[in-house]
């Protein structure tokens, strides 16, 4: 089964177990996935077959890739885990020993990790040796991204007074950036000279530098997730079988998906989502 428009077409994949996978990433040549639940992850050269296996705890949320090396970061959990292959995995003490990391990114040469609600950050140069930081606000911090010299952070601002992203040149220190609305921002990218955020409200917003934001609408809602690969960013939708995708991050073309999907990423020359609760998994053709 399939579903595509000119030119991106998805297929569908099985993953190992049926479960609440969170996140996926791509490098050192593999597509790896992290899960919520039973300490499970999966991964595949080719993002189609899938090898399952445990890390050390449970609680998993987000996952990223940078130099060499995977970092995955729990809401539960008071440590880190890394991995130079994304098969063998290594544990690593969070700083400060707190819950309630959300995500983390790298950039610049540096993995950094934010706290849901709150103005505590943790950097690191390697992904194992971290040092304790801070954010301009304690706010429902959703996603990082990285490009053009800066991390910037999003959140979800529907609760938050003022609505505003937050951006850093080191990920260390941390300046407000205003956003036009409030809306439930959930995910973030970079490429092609511009930060790109979508919100499960069906908005998008874009950026050439961090600080000065504009917003569109996208073609539907329900979008938890967002990645740029070889000219296109790519969004999908977790209520419903749809993806779009977009030369420009203002653009967008709708494309129907087999069913729908909680996170995506790019690599190995194609775009690759998961669905969380369940075994599915869905893949493009190779993006030219």
């Amino acid at each position: 089964m399939s579903g595509s428009s000119a030119g991106f077409t998805w297929n569908q994949s099985t993953l190992p177990d049926i479960t609440p996978w969170n996140d996926v990433a791509y490098g050192s040549g593999n597509f790896v996935s992290i899960a919520y639940f039973g300490n499970y992850f999966t991964y595949s050269n080719n993002g189609i077959s899938w090898t399952g296996n445990f890390i050390g705890n449970a609680g998993w949320i987000s996952i990223t890739s940078g130099n060499g090396r995977f970092v995955v970061v729990g809401d539960d959990i008071t440590n880190f885990g890394y991995s130079d292959d994304g098969i063998n995995w290594g544990s690593a003490p969070s700083n400060p020993t707190a819950t309630g990391w959300r995500c983390v990114g790298y950039g610049g040469g540096r993995f950094v990790v934010l706290r849901n609600f709150s103005n505590i950050t943790s950097h690191s140069l390697d992904g194992i040796n971290w040092t304790q930081g801070s954010i301009t606000r304690g706010i429902a911090w959703r996603d990082i991204a990285y490009g053009n010299g800066s991390f910037v952070a999003i959140a979800d601002t529907t609760s938050s007074s003022p609505s505003v992203a937050a951006y850093s040149t080191d990920g260390i220190t941390w300046s407000d950036s205003p956003l036009p609305s409030f809306r439930n921002w959930i995910s973030i990218t970079y490429g092609n000279g511009r930060f790109v955020a979508v919100s499960e409200s069906g908005y998008s917003l874009y950026s050439s530098n961090g600080t000065t934001w504009t917003e569109t609408v996208l073609p539907f809602s329900g979008m938890k997730s967002i990645a740029y690969g070889n000219g296109k960013f790519a969004t999908i939708s977790a209520t419903s079988a749809r993806s779009a995708y977009s030369s420009d991050g203002i653009n967008w073309t709708e494309v129907t998906t087999p069913y729908s999907a909680d996170a995506i990423t790019y690599g190995n020359g194609r775009f690759v989502a998961v669905r969380s609760g369940t075994n599915q998994a869905l893949y493009t053709n190779i993006i030219l």
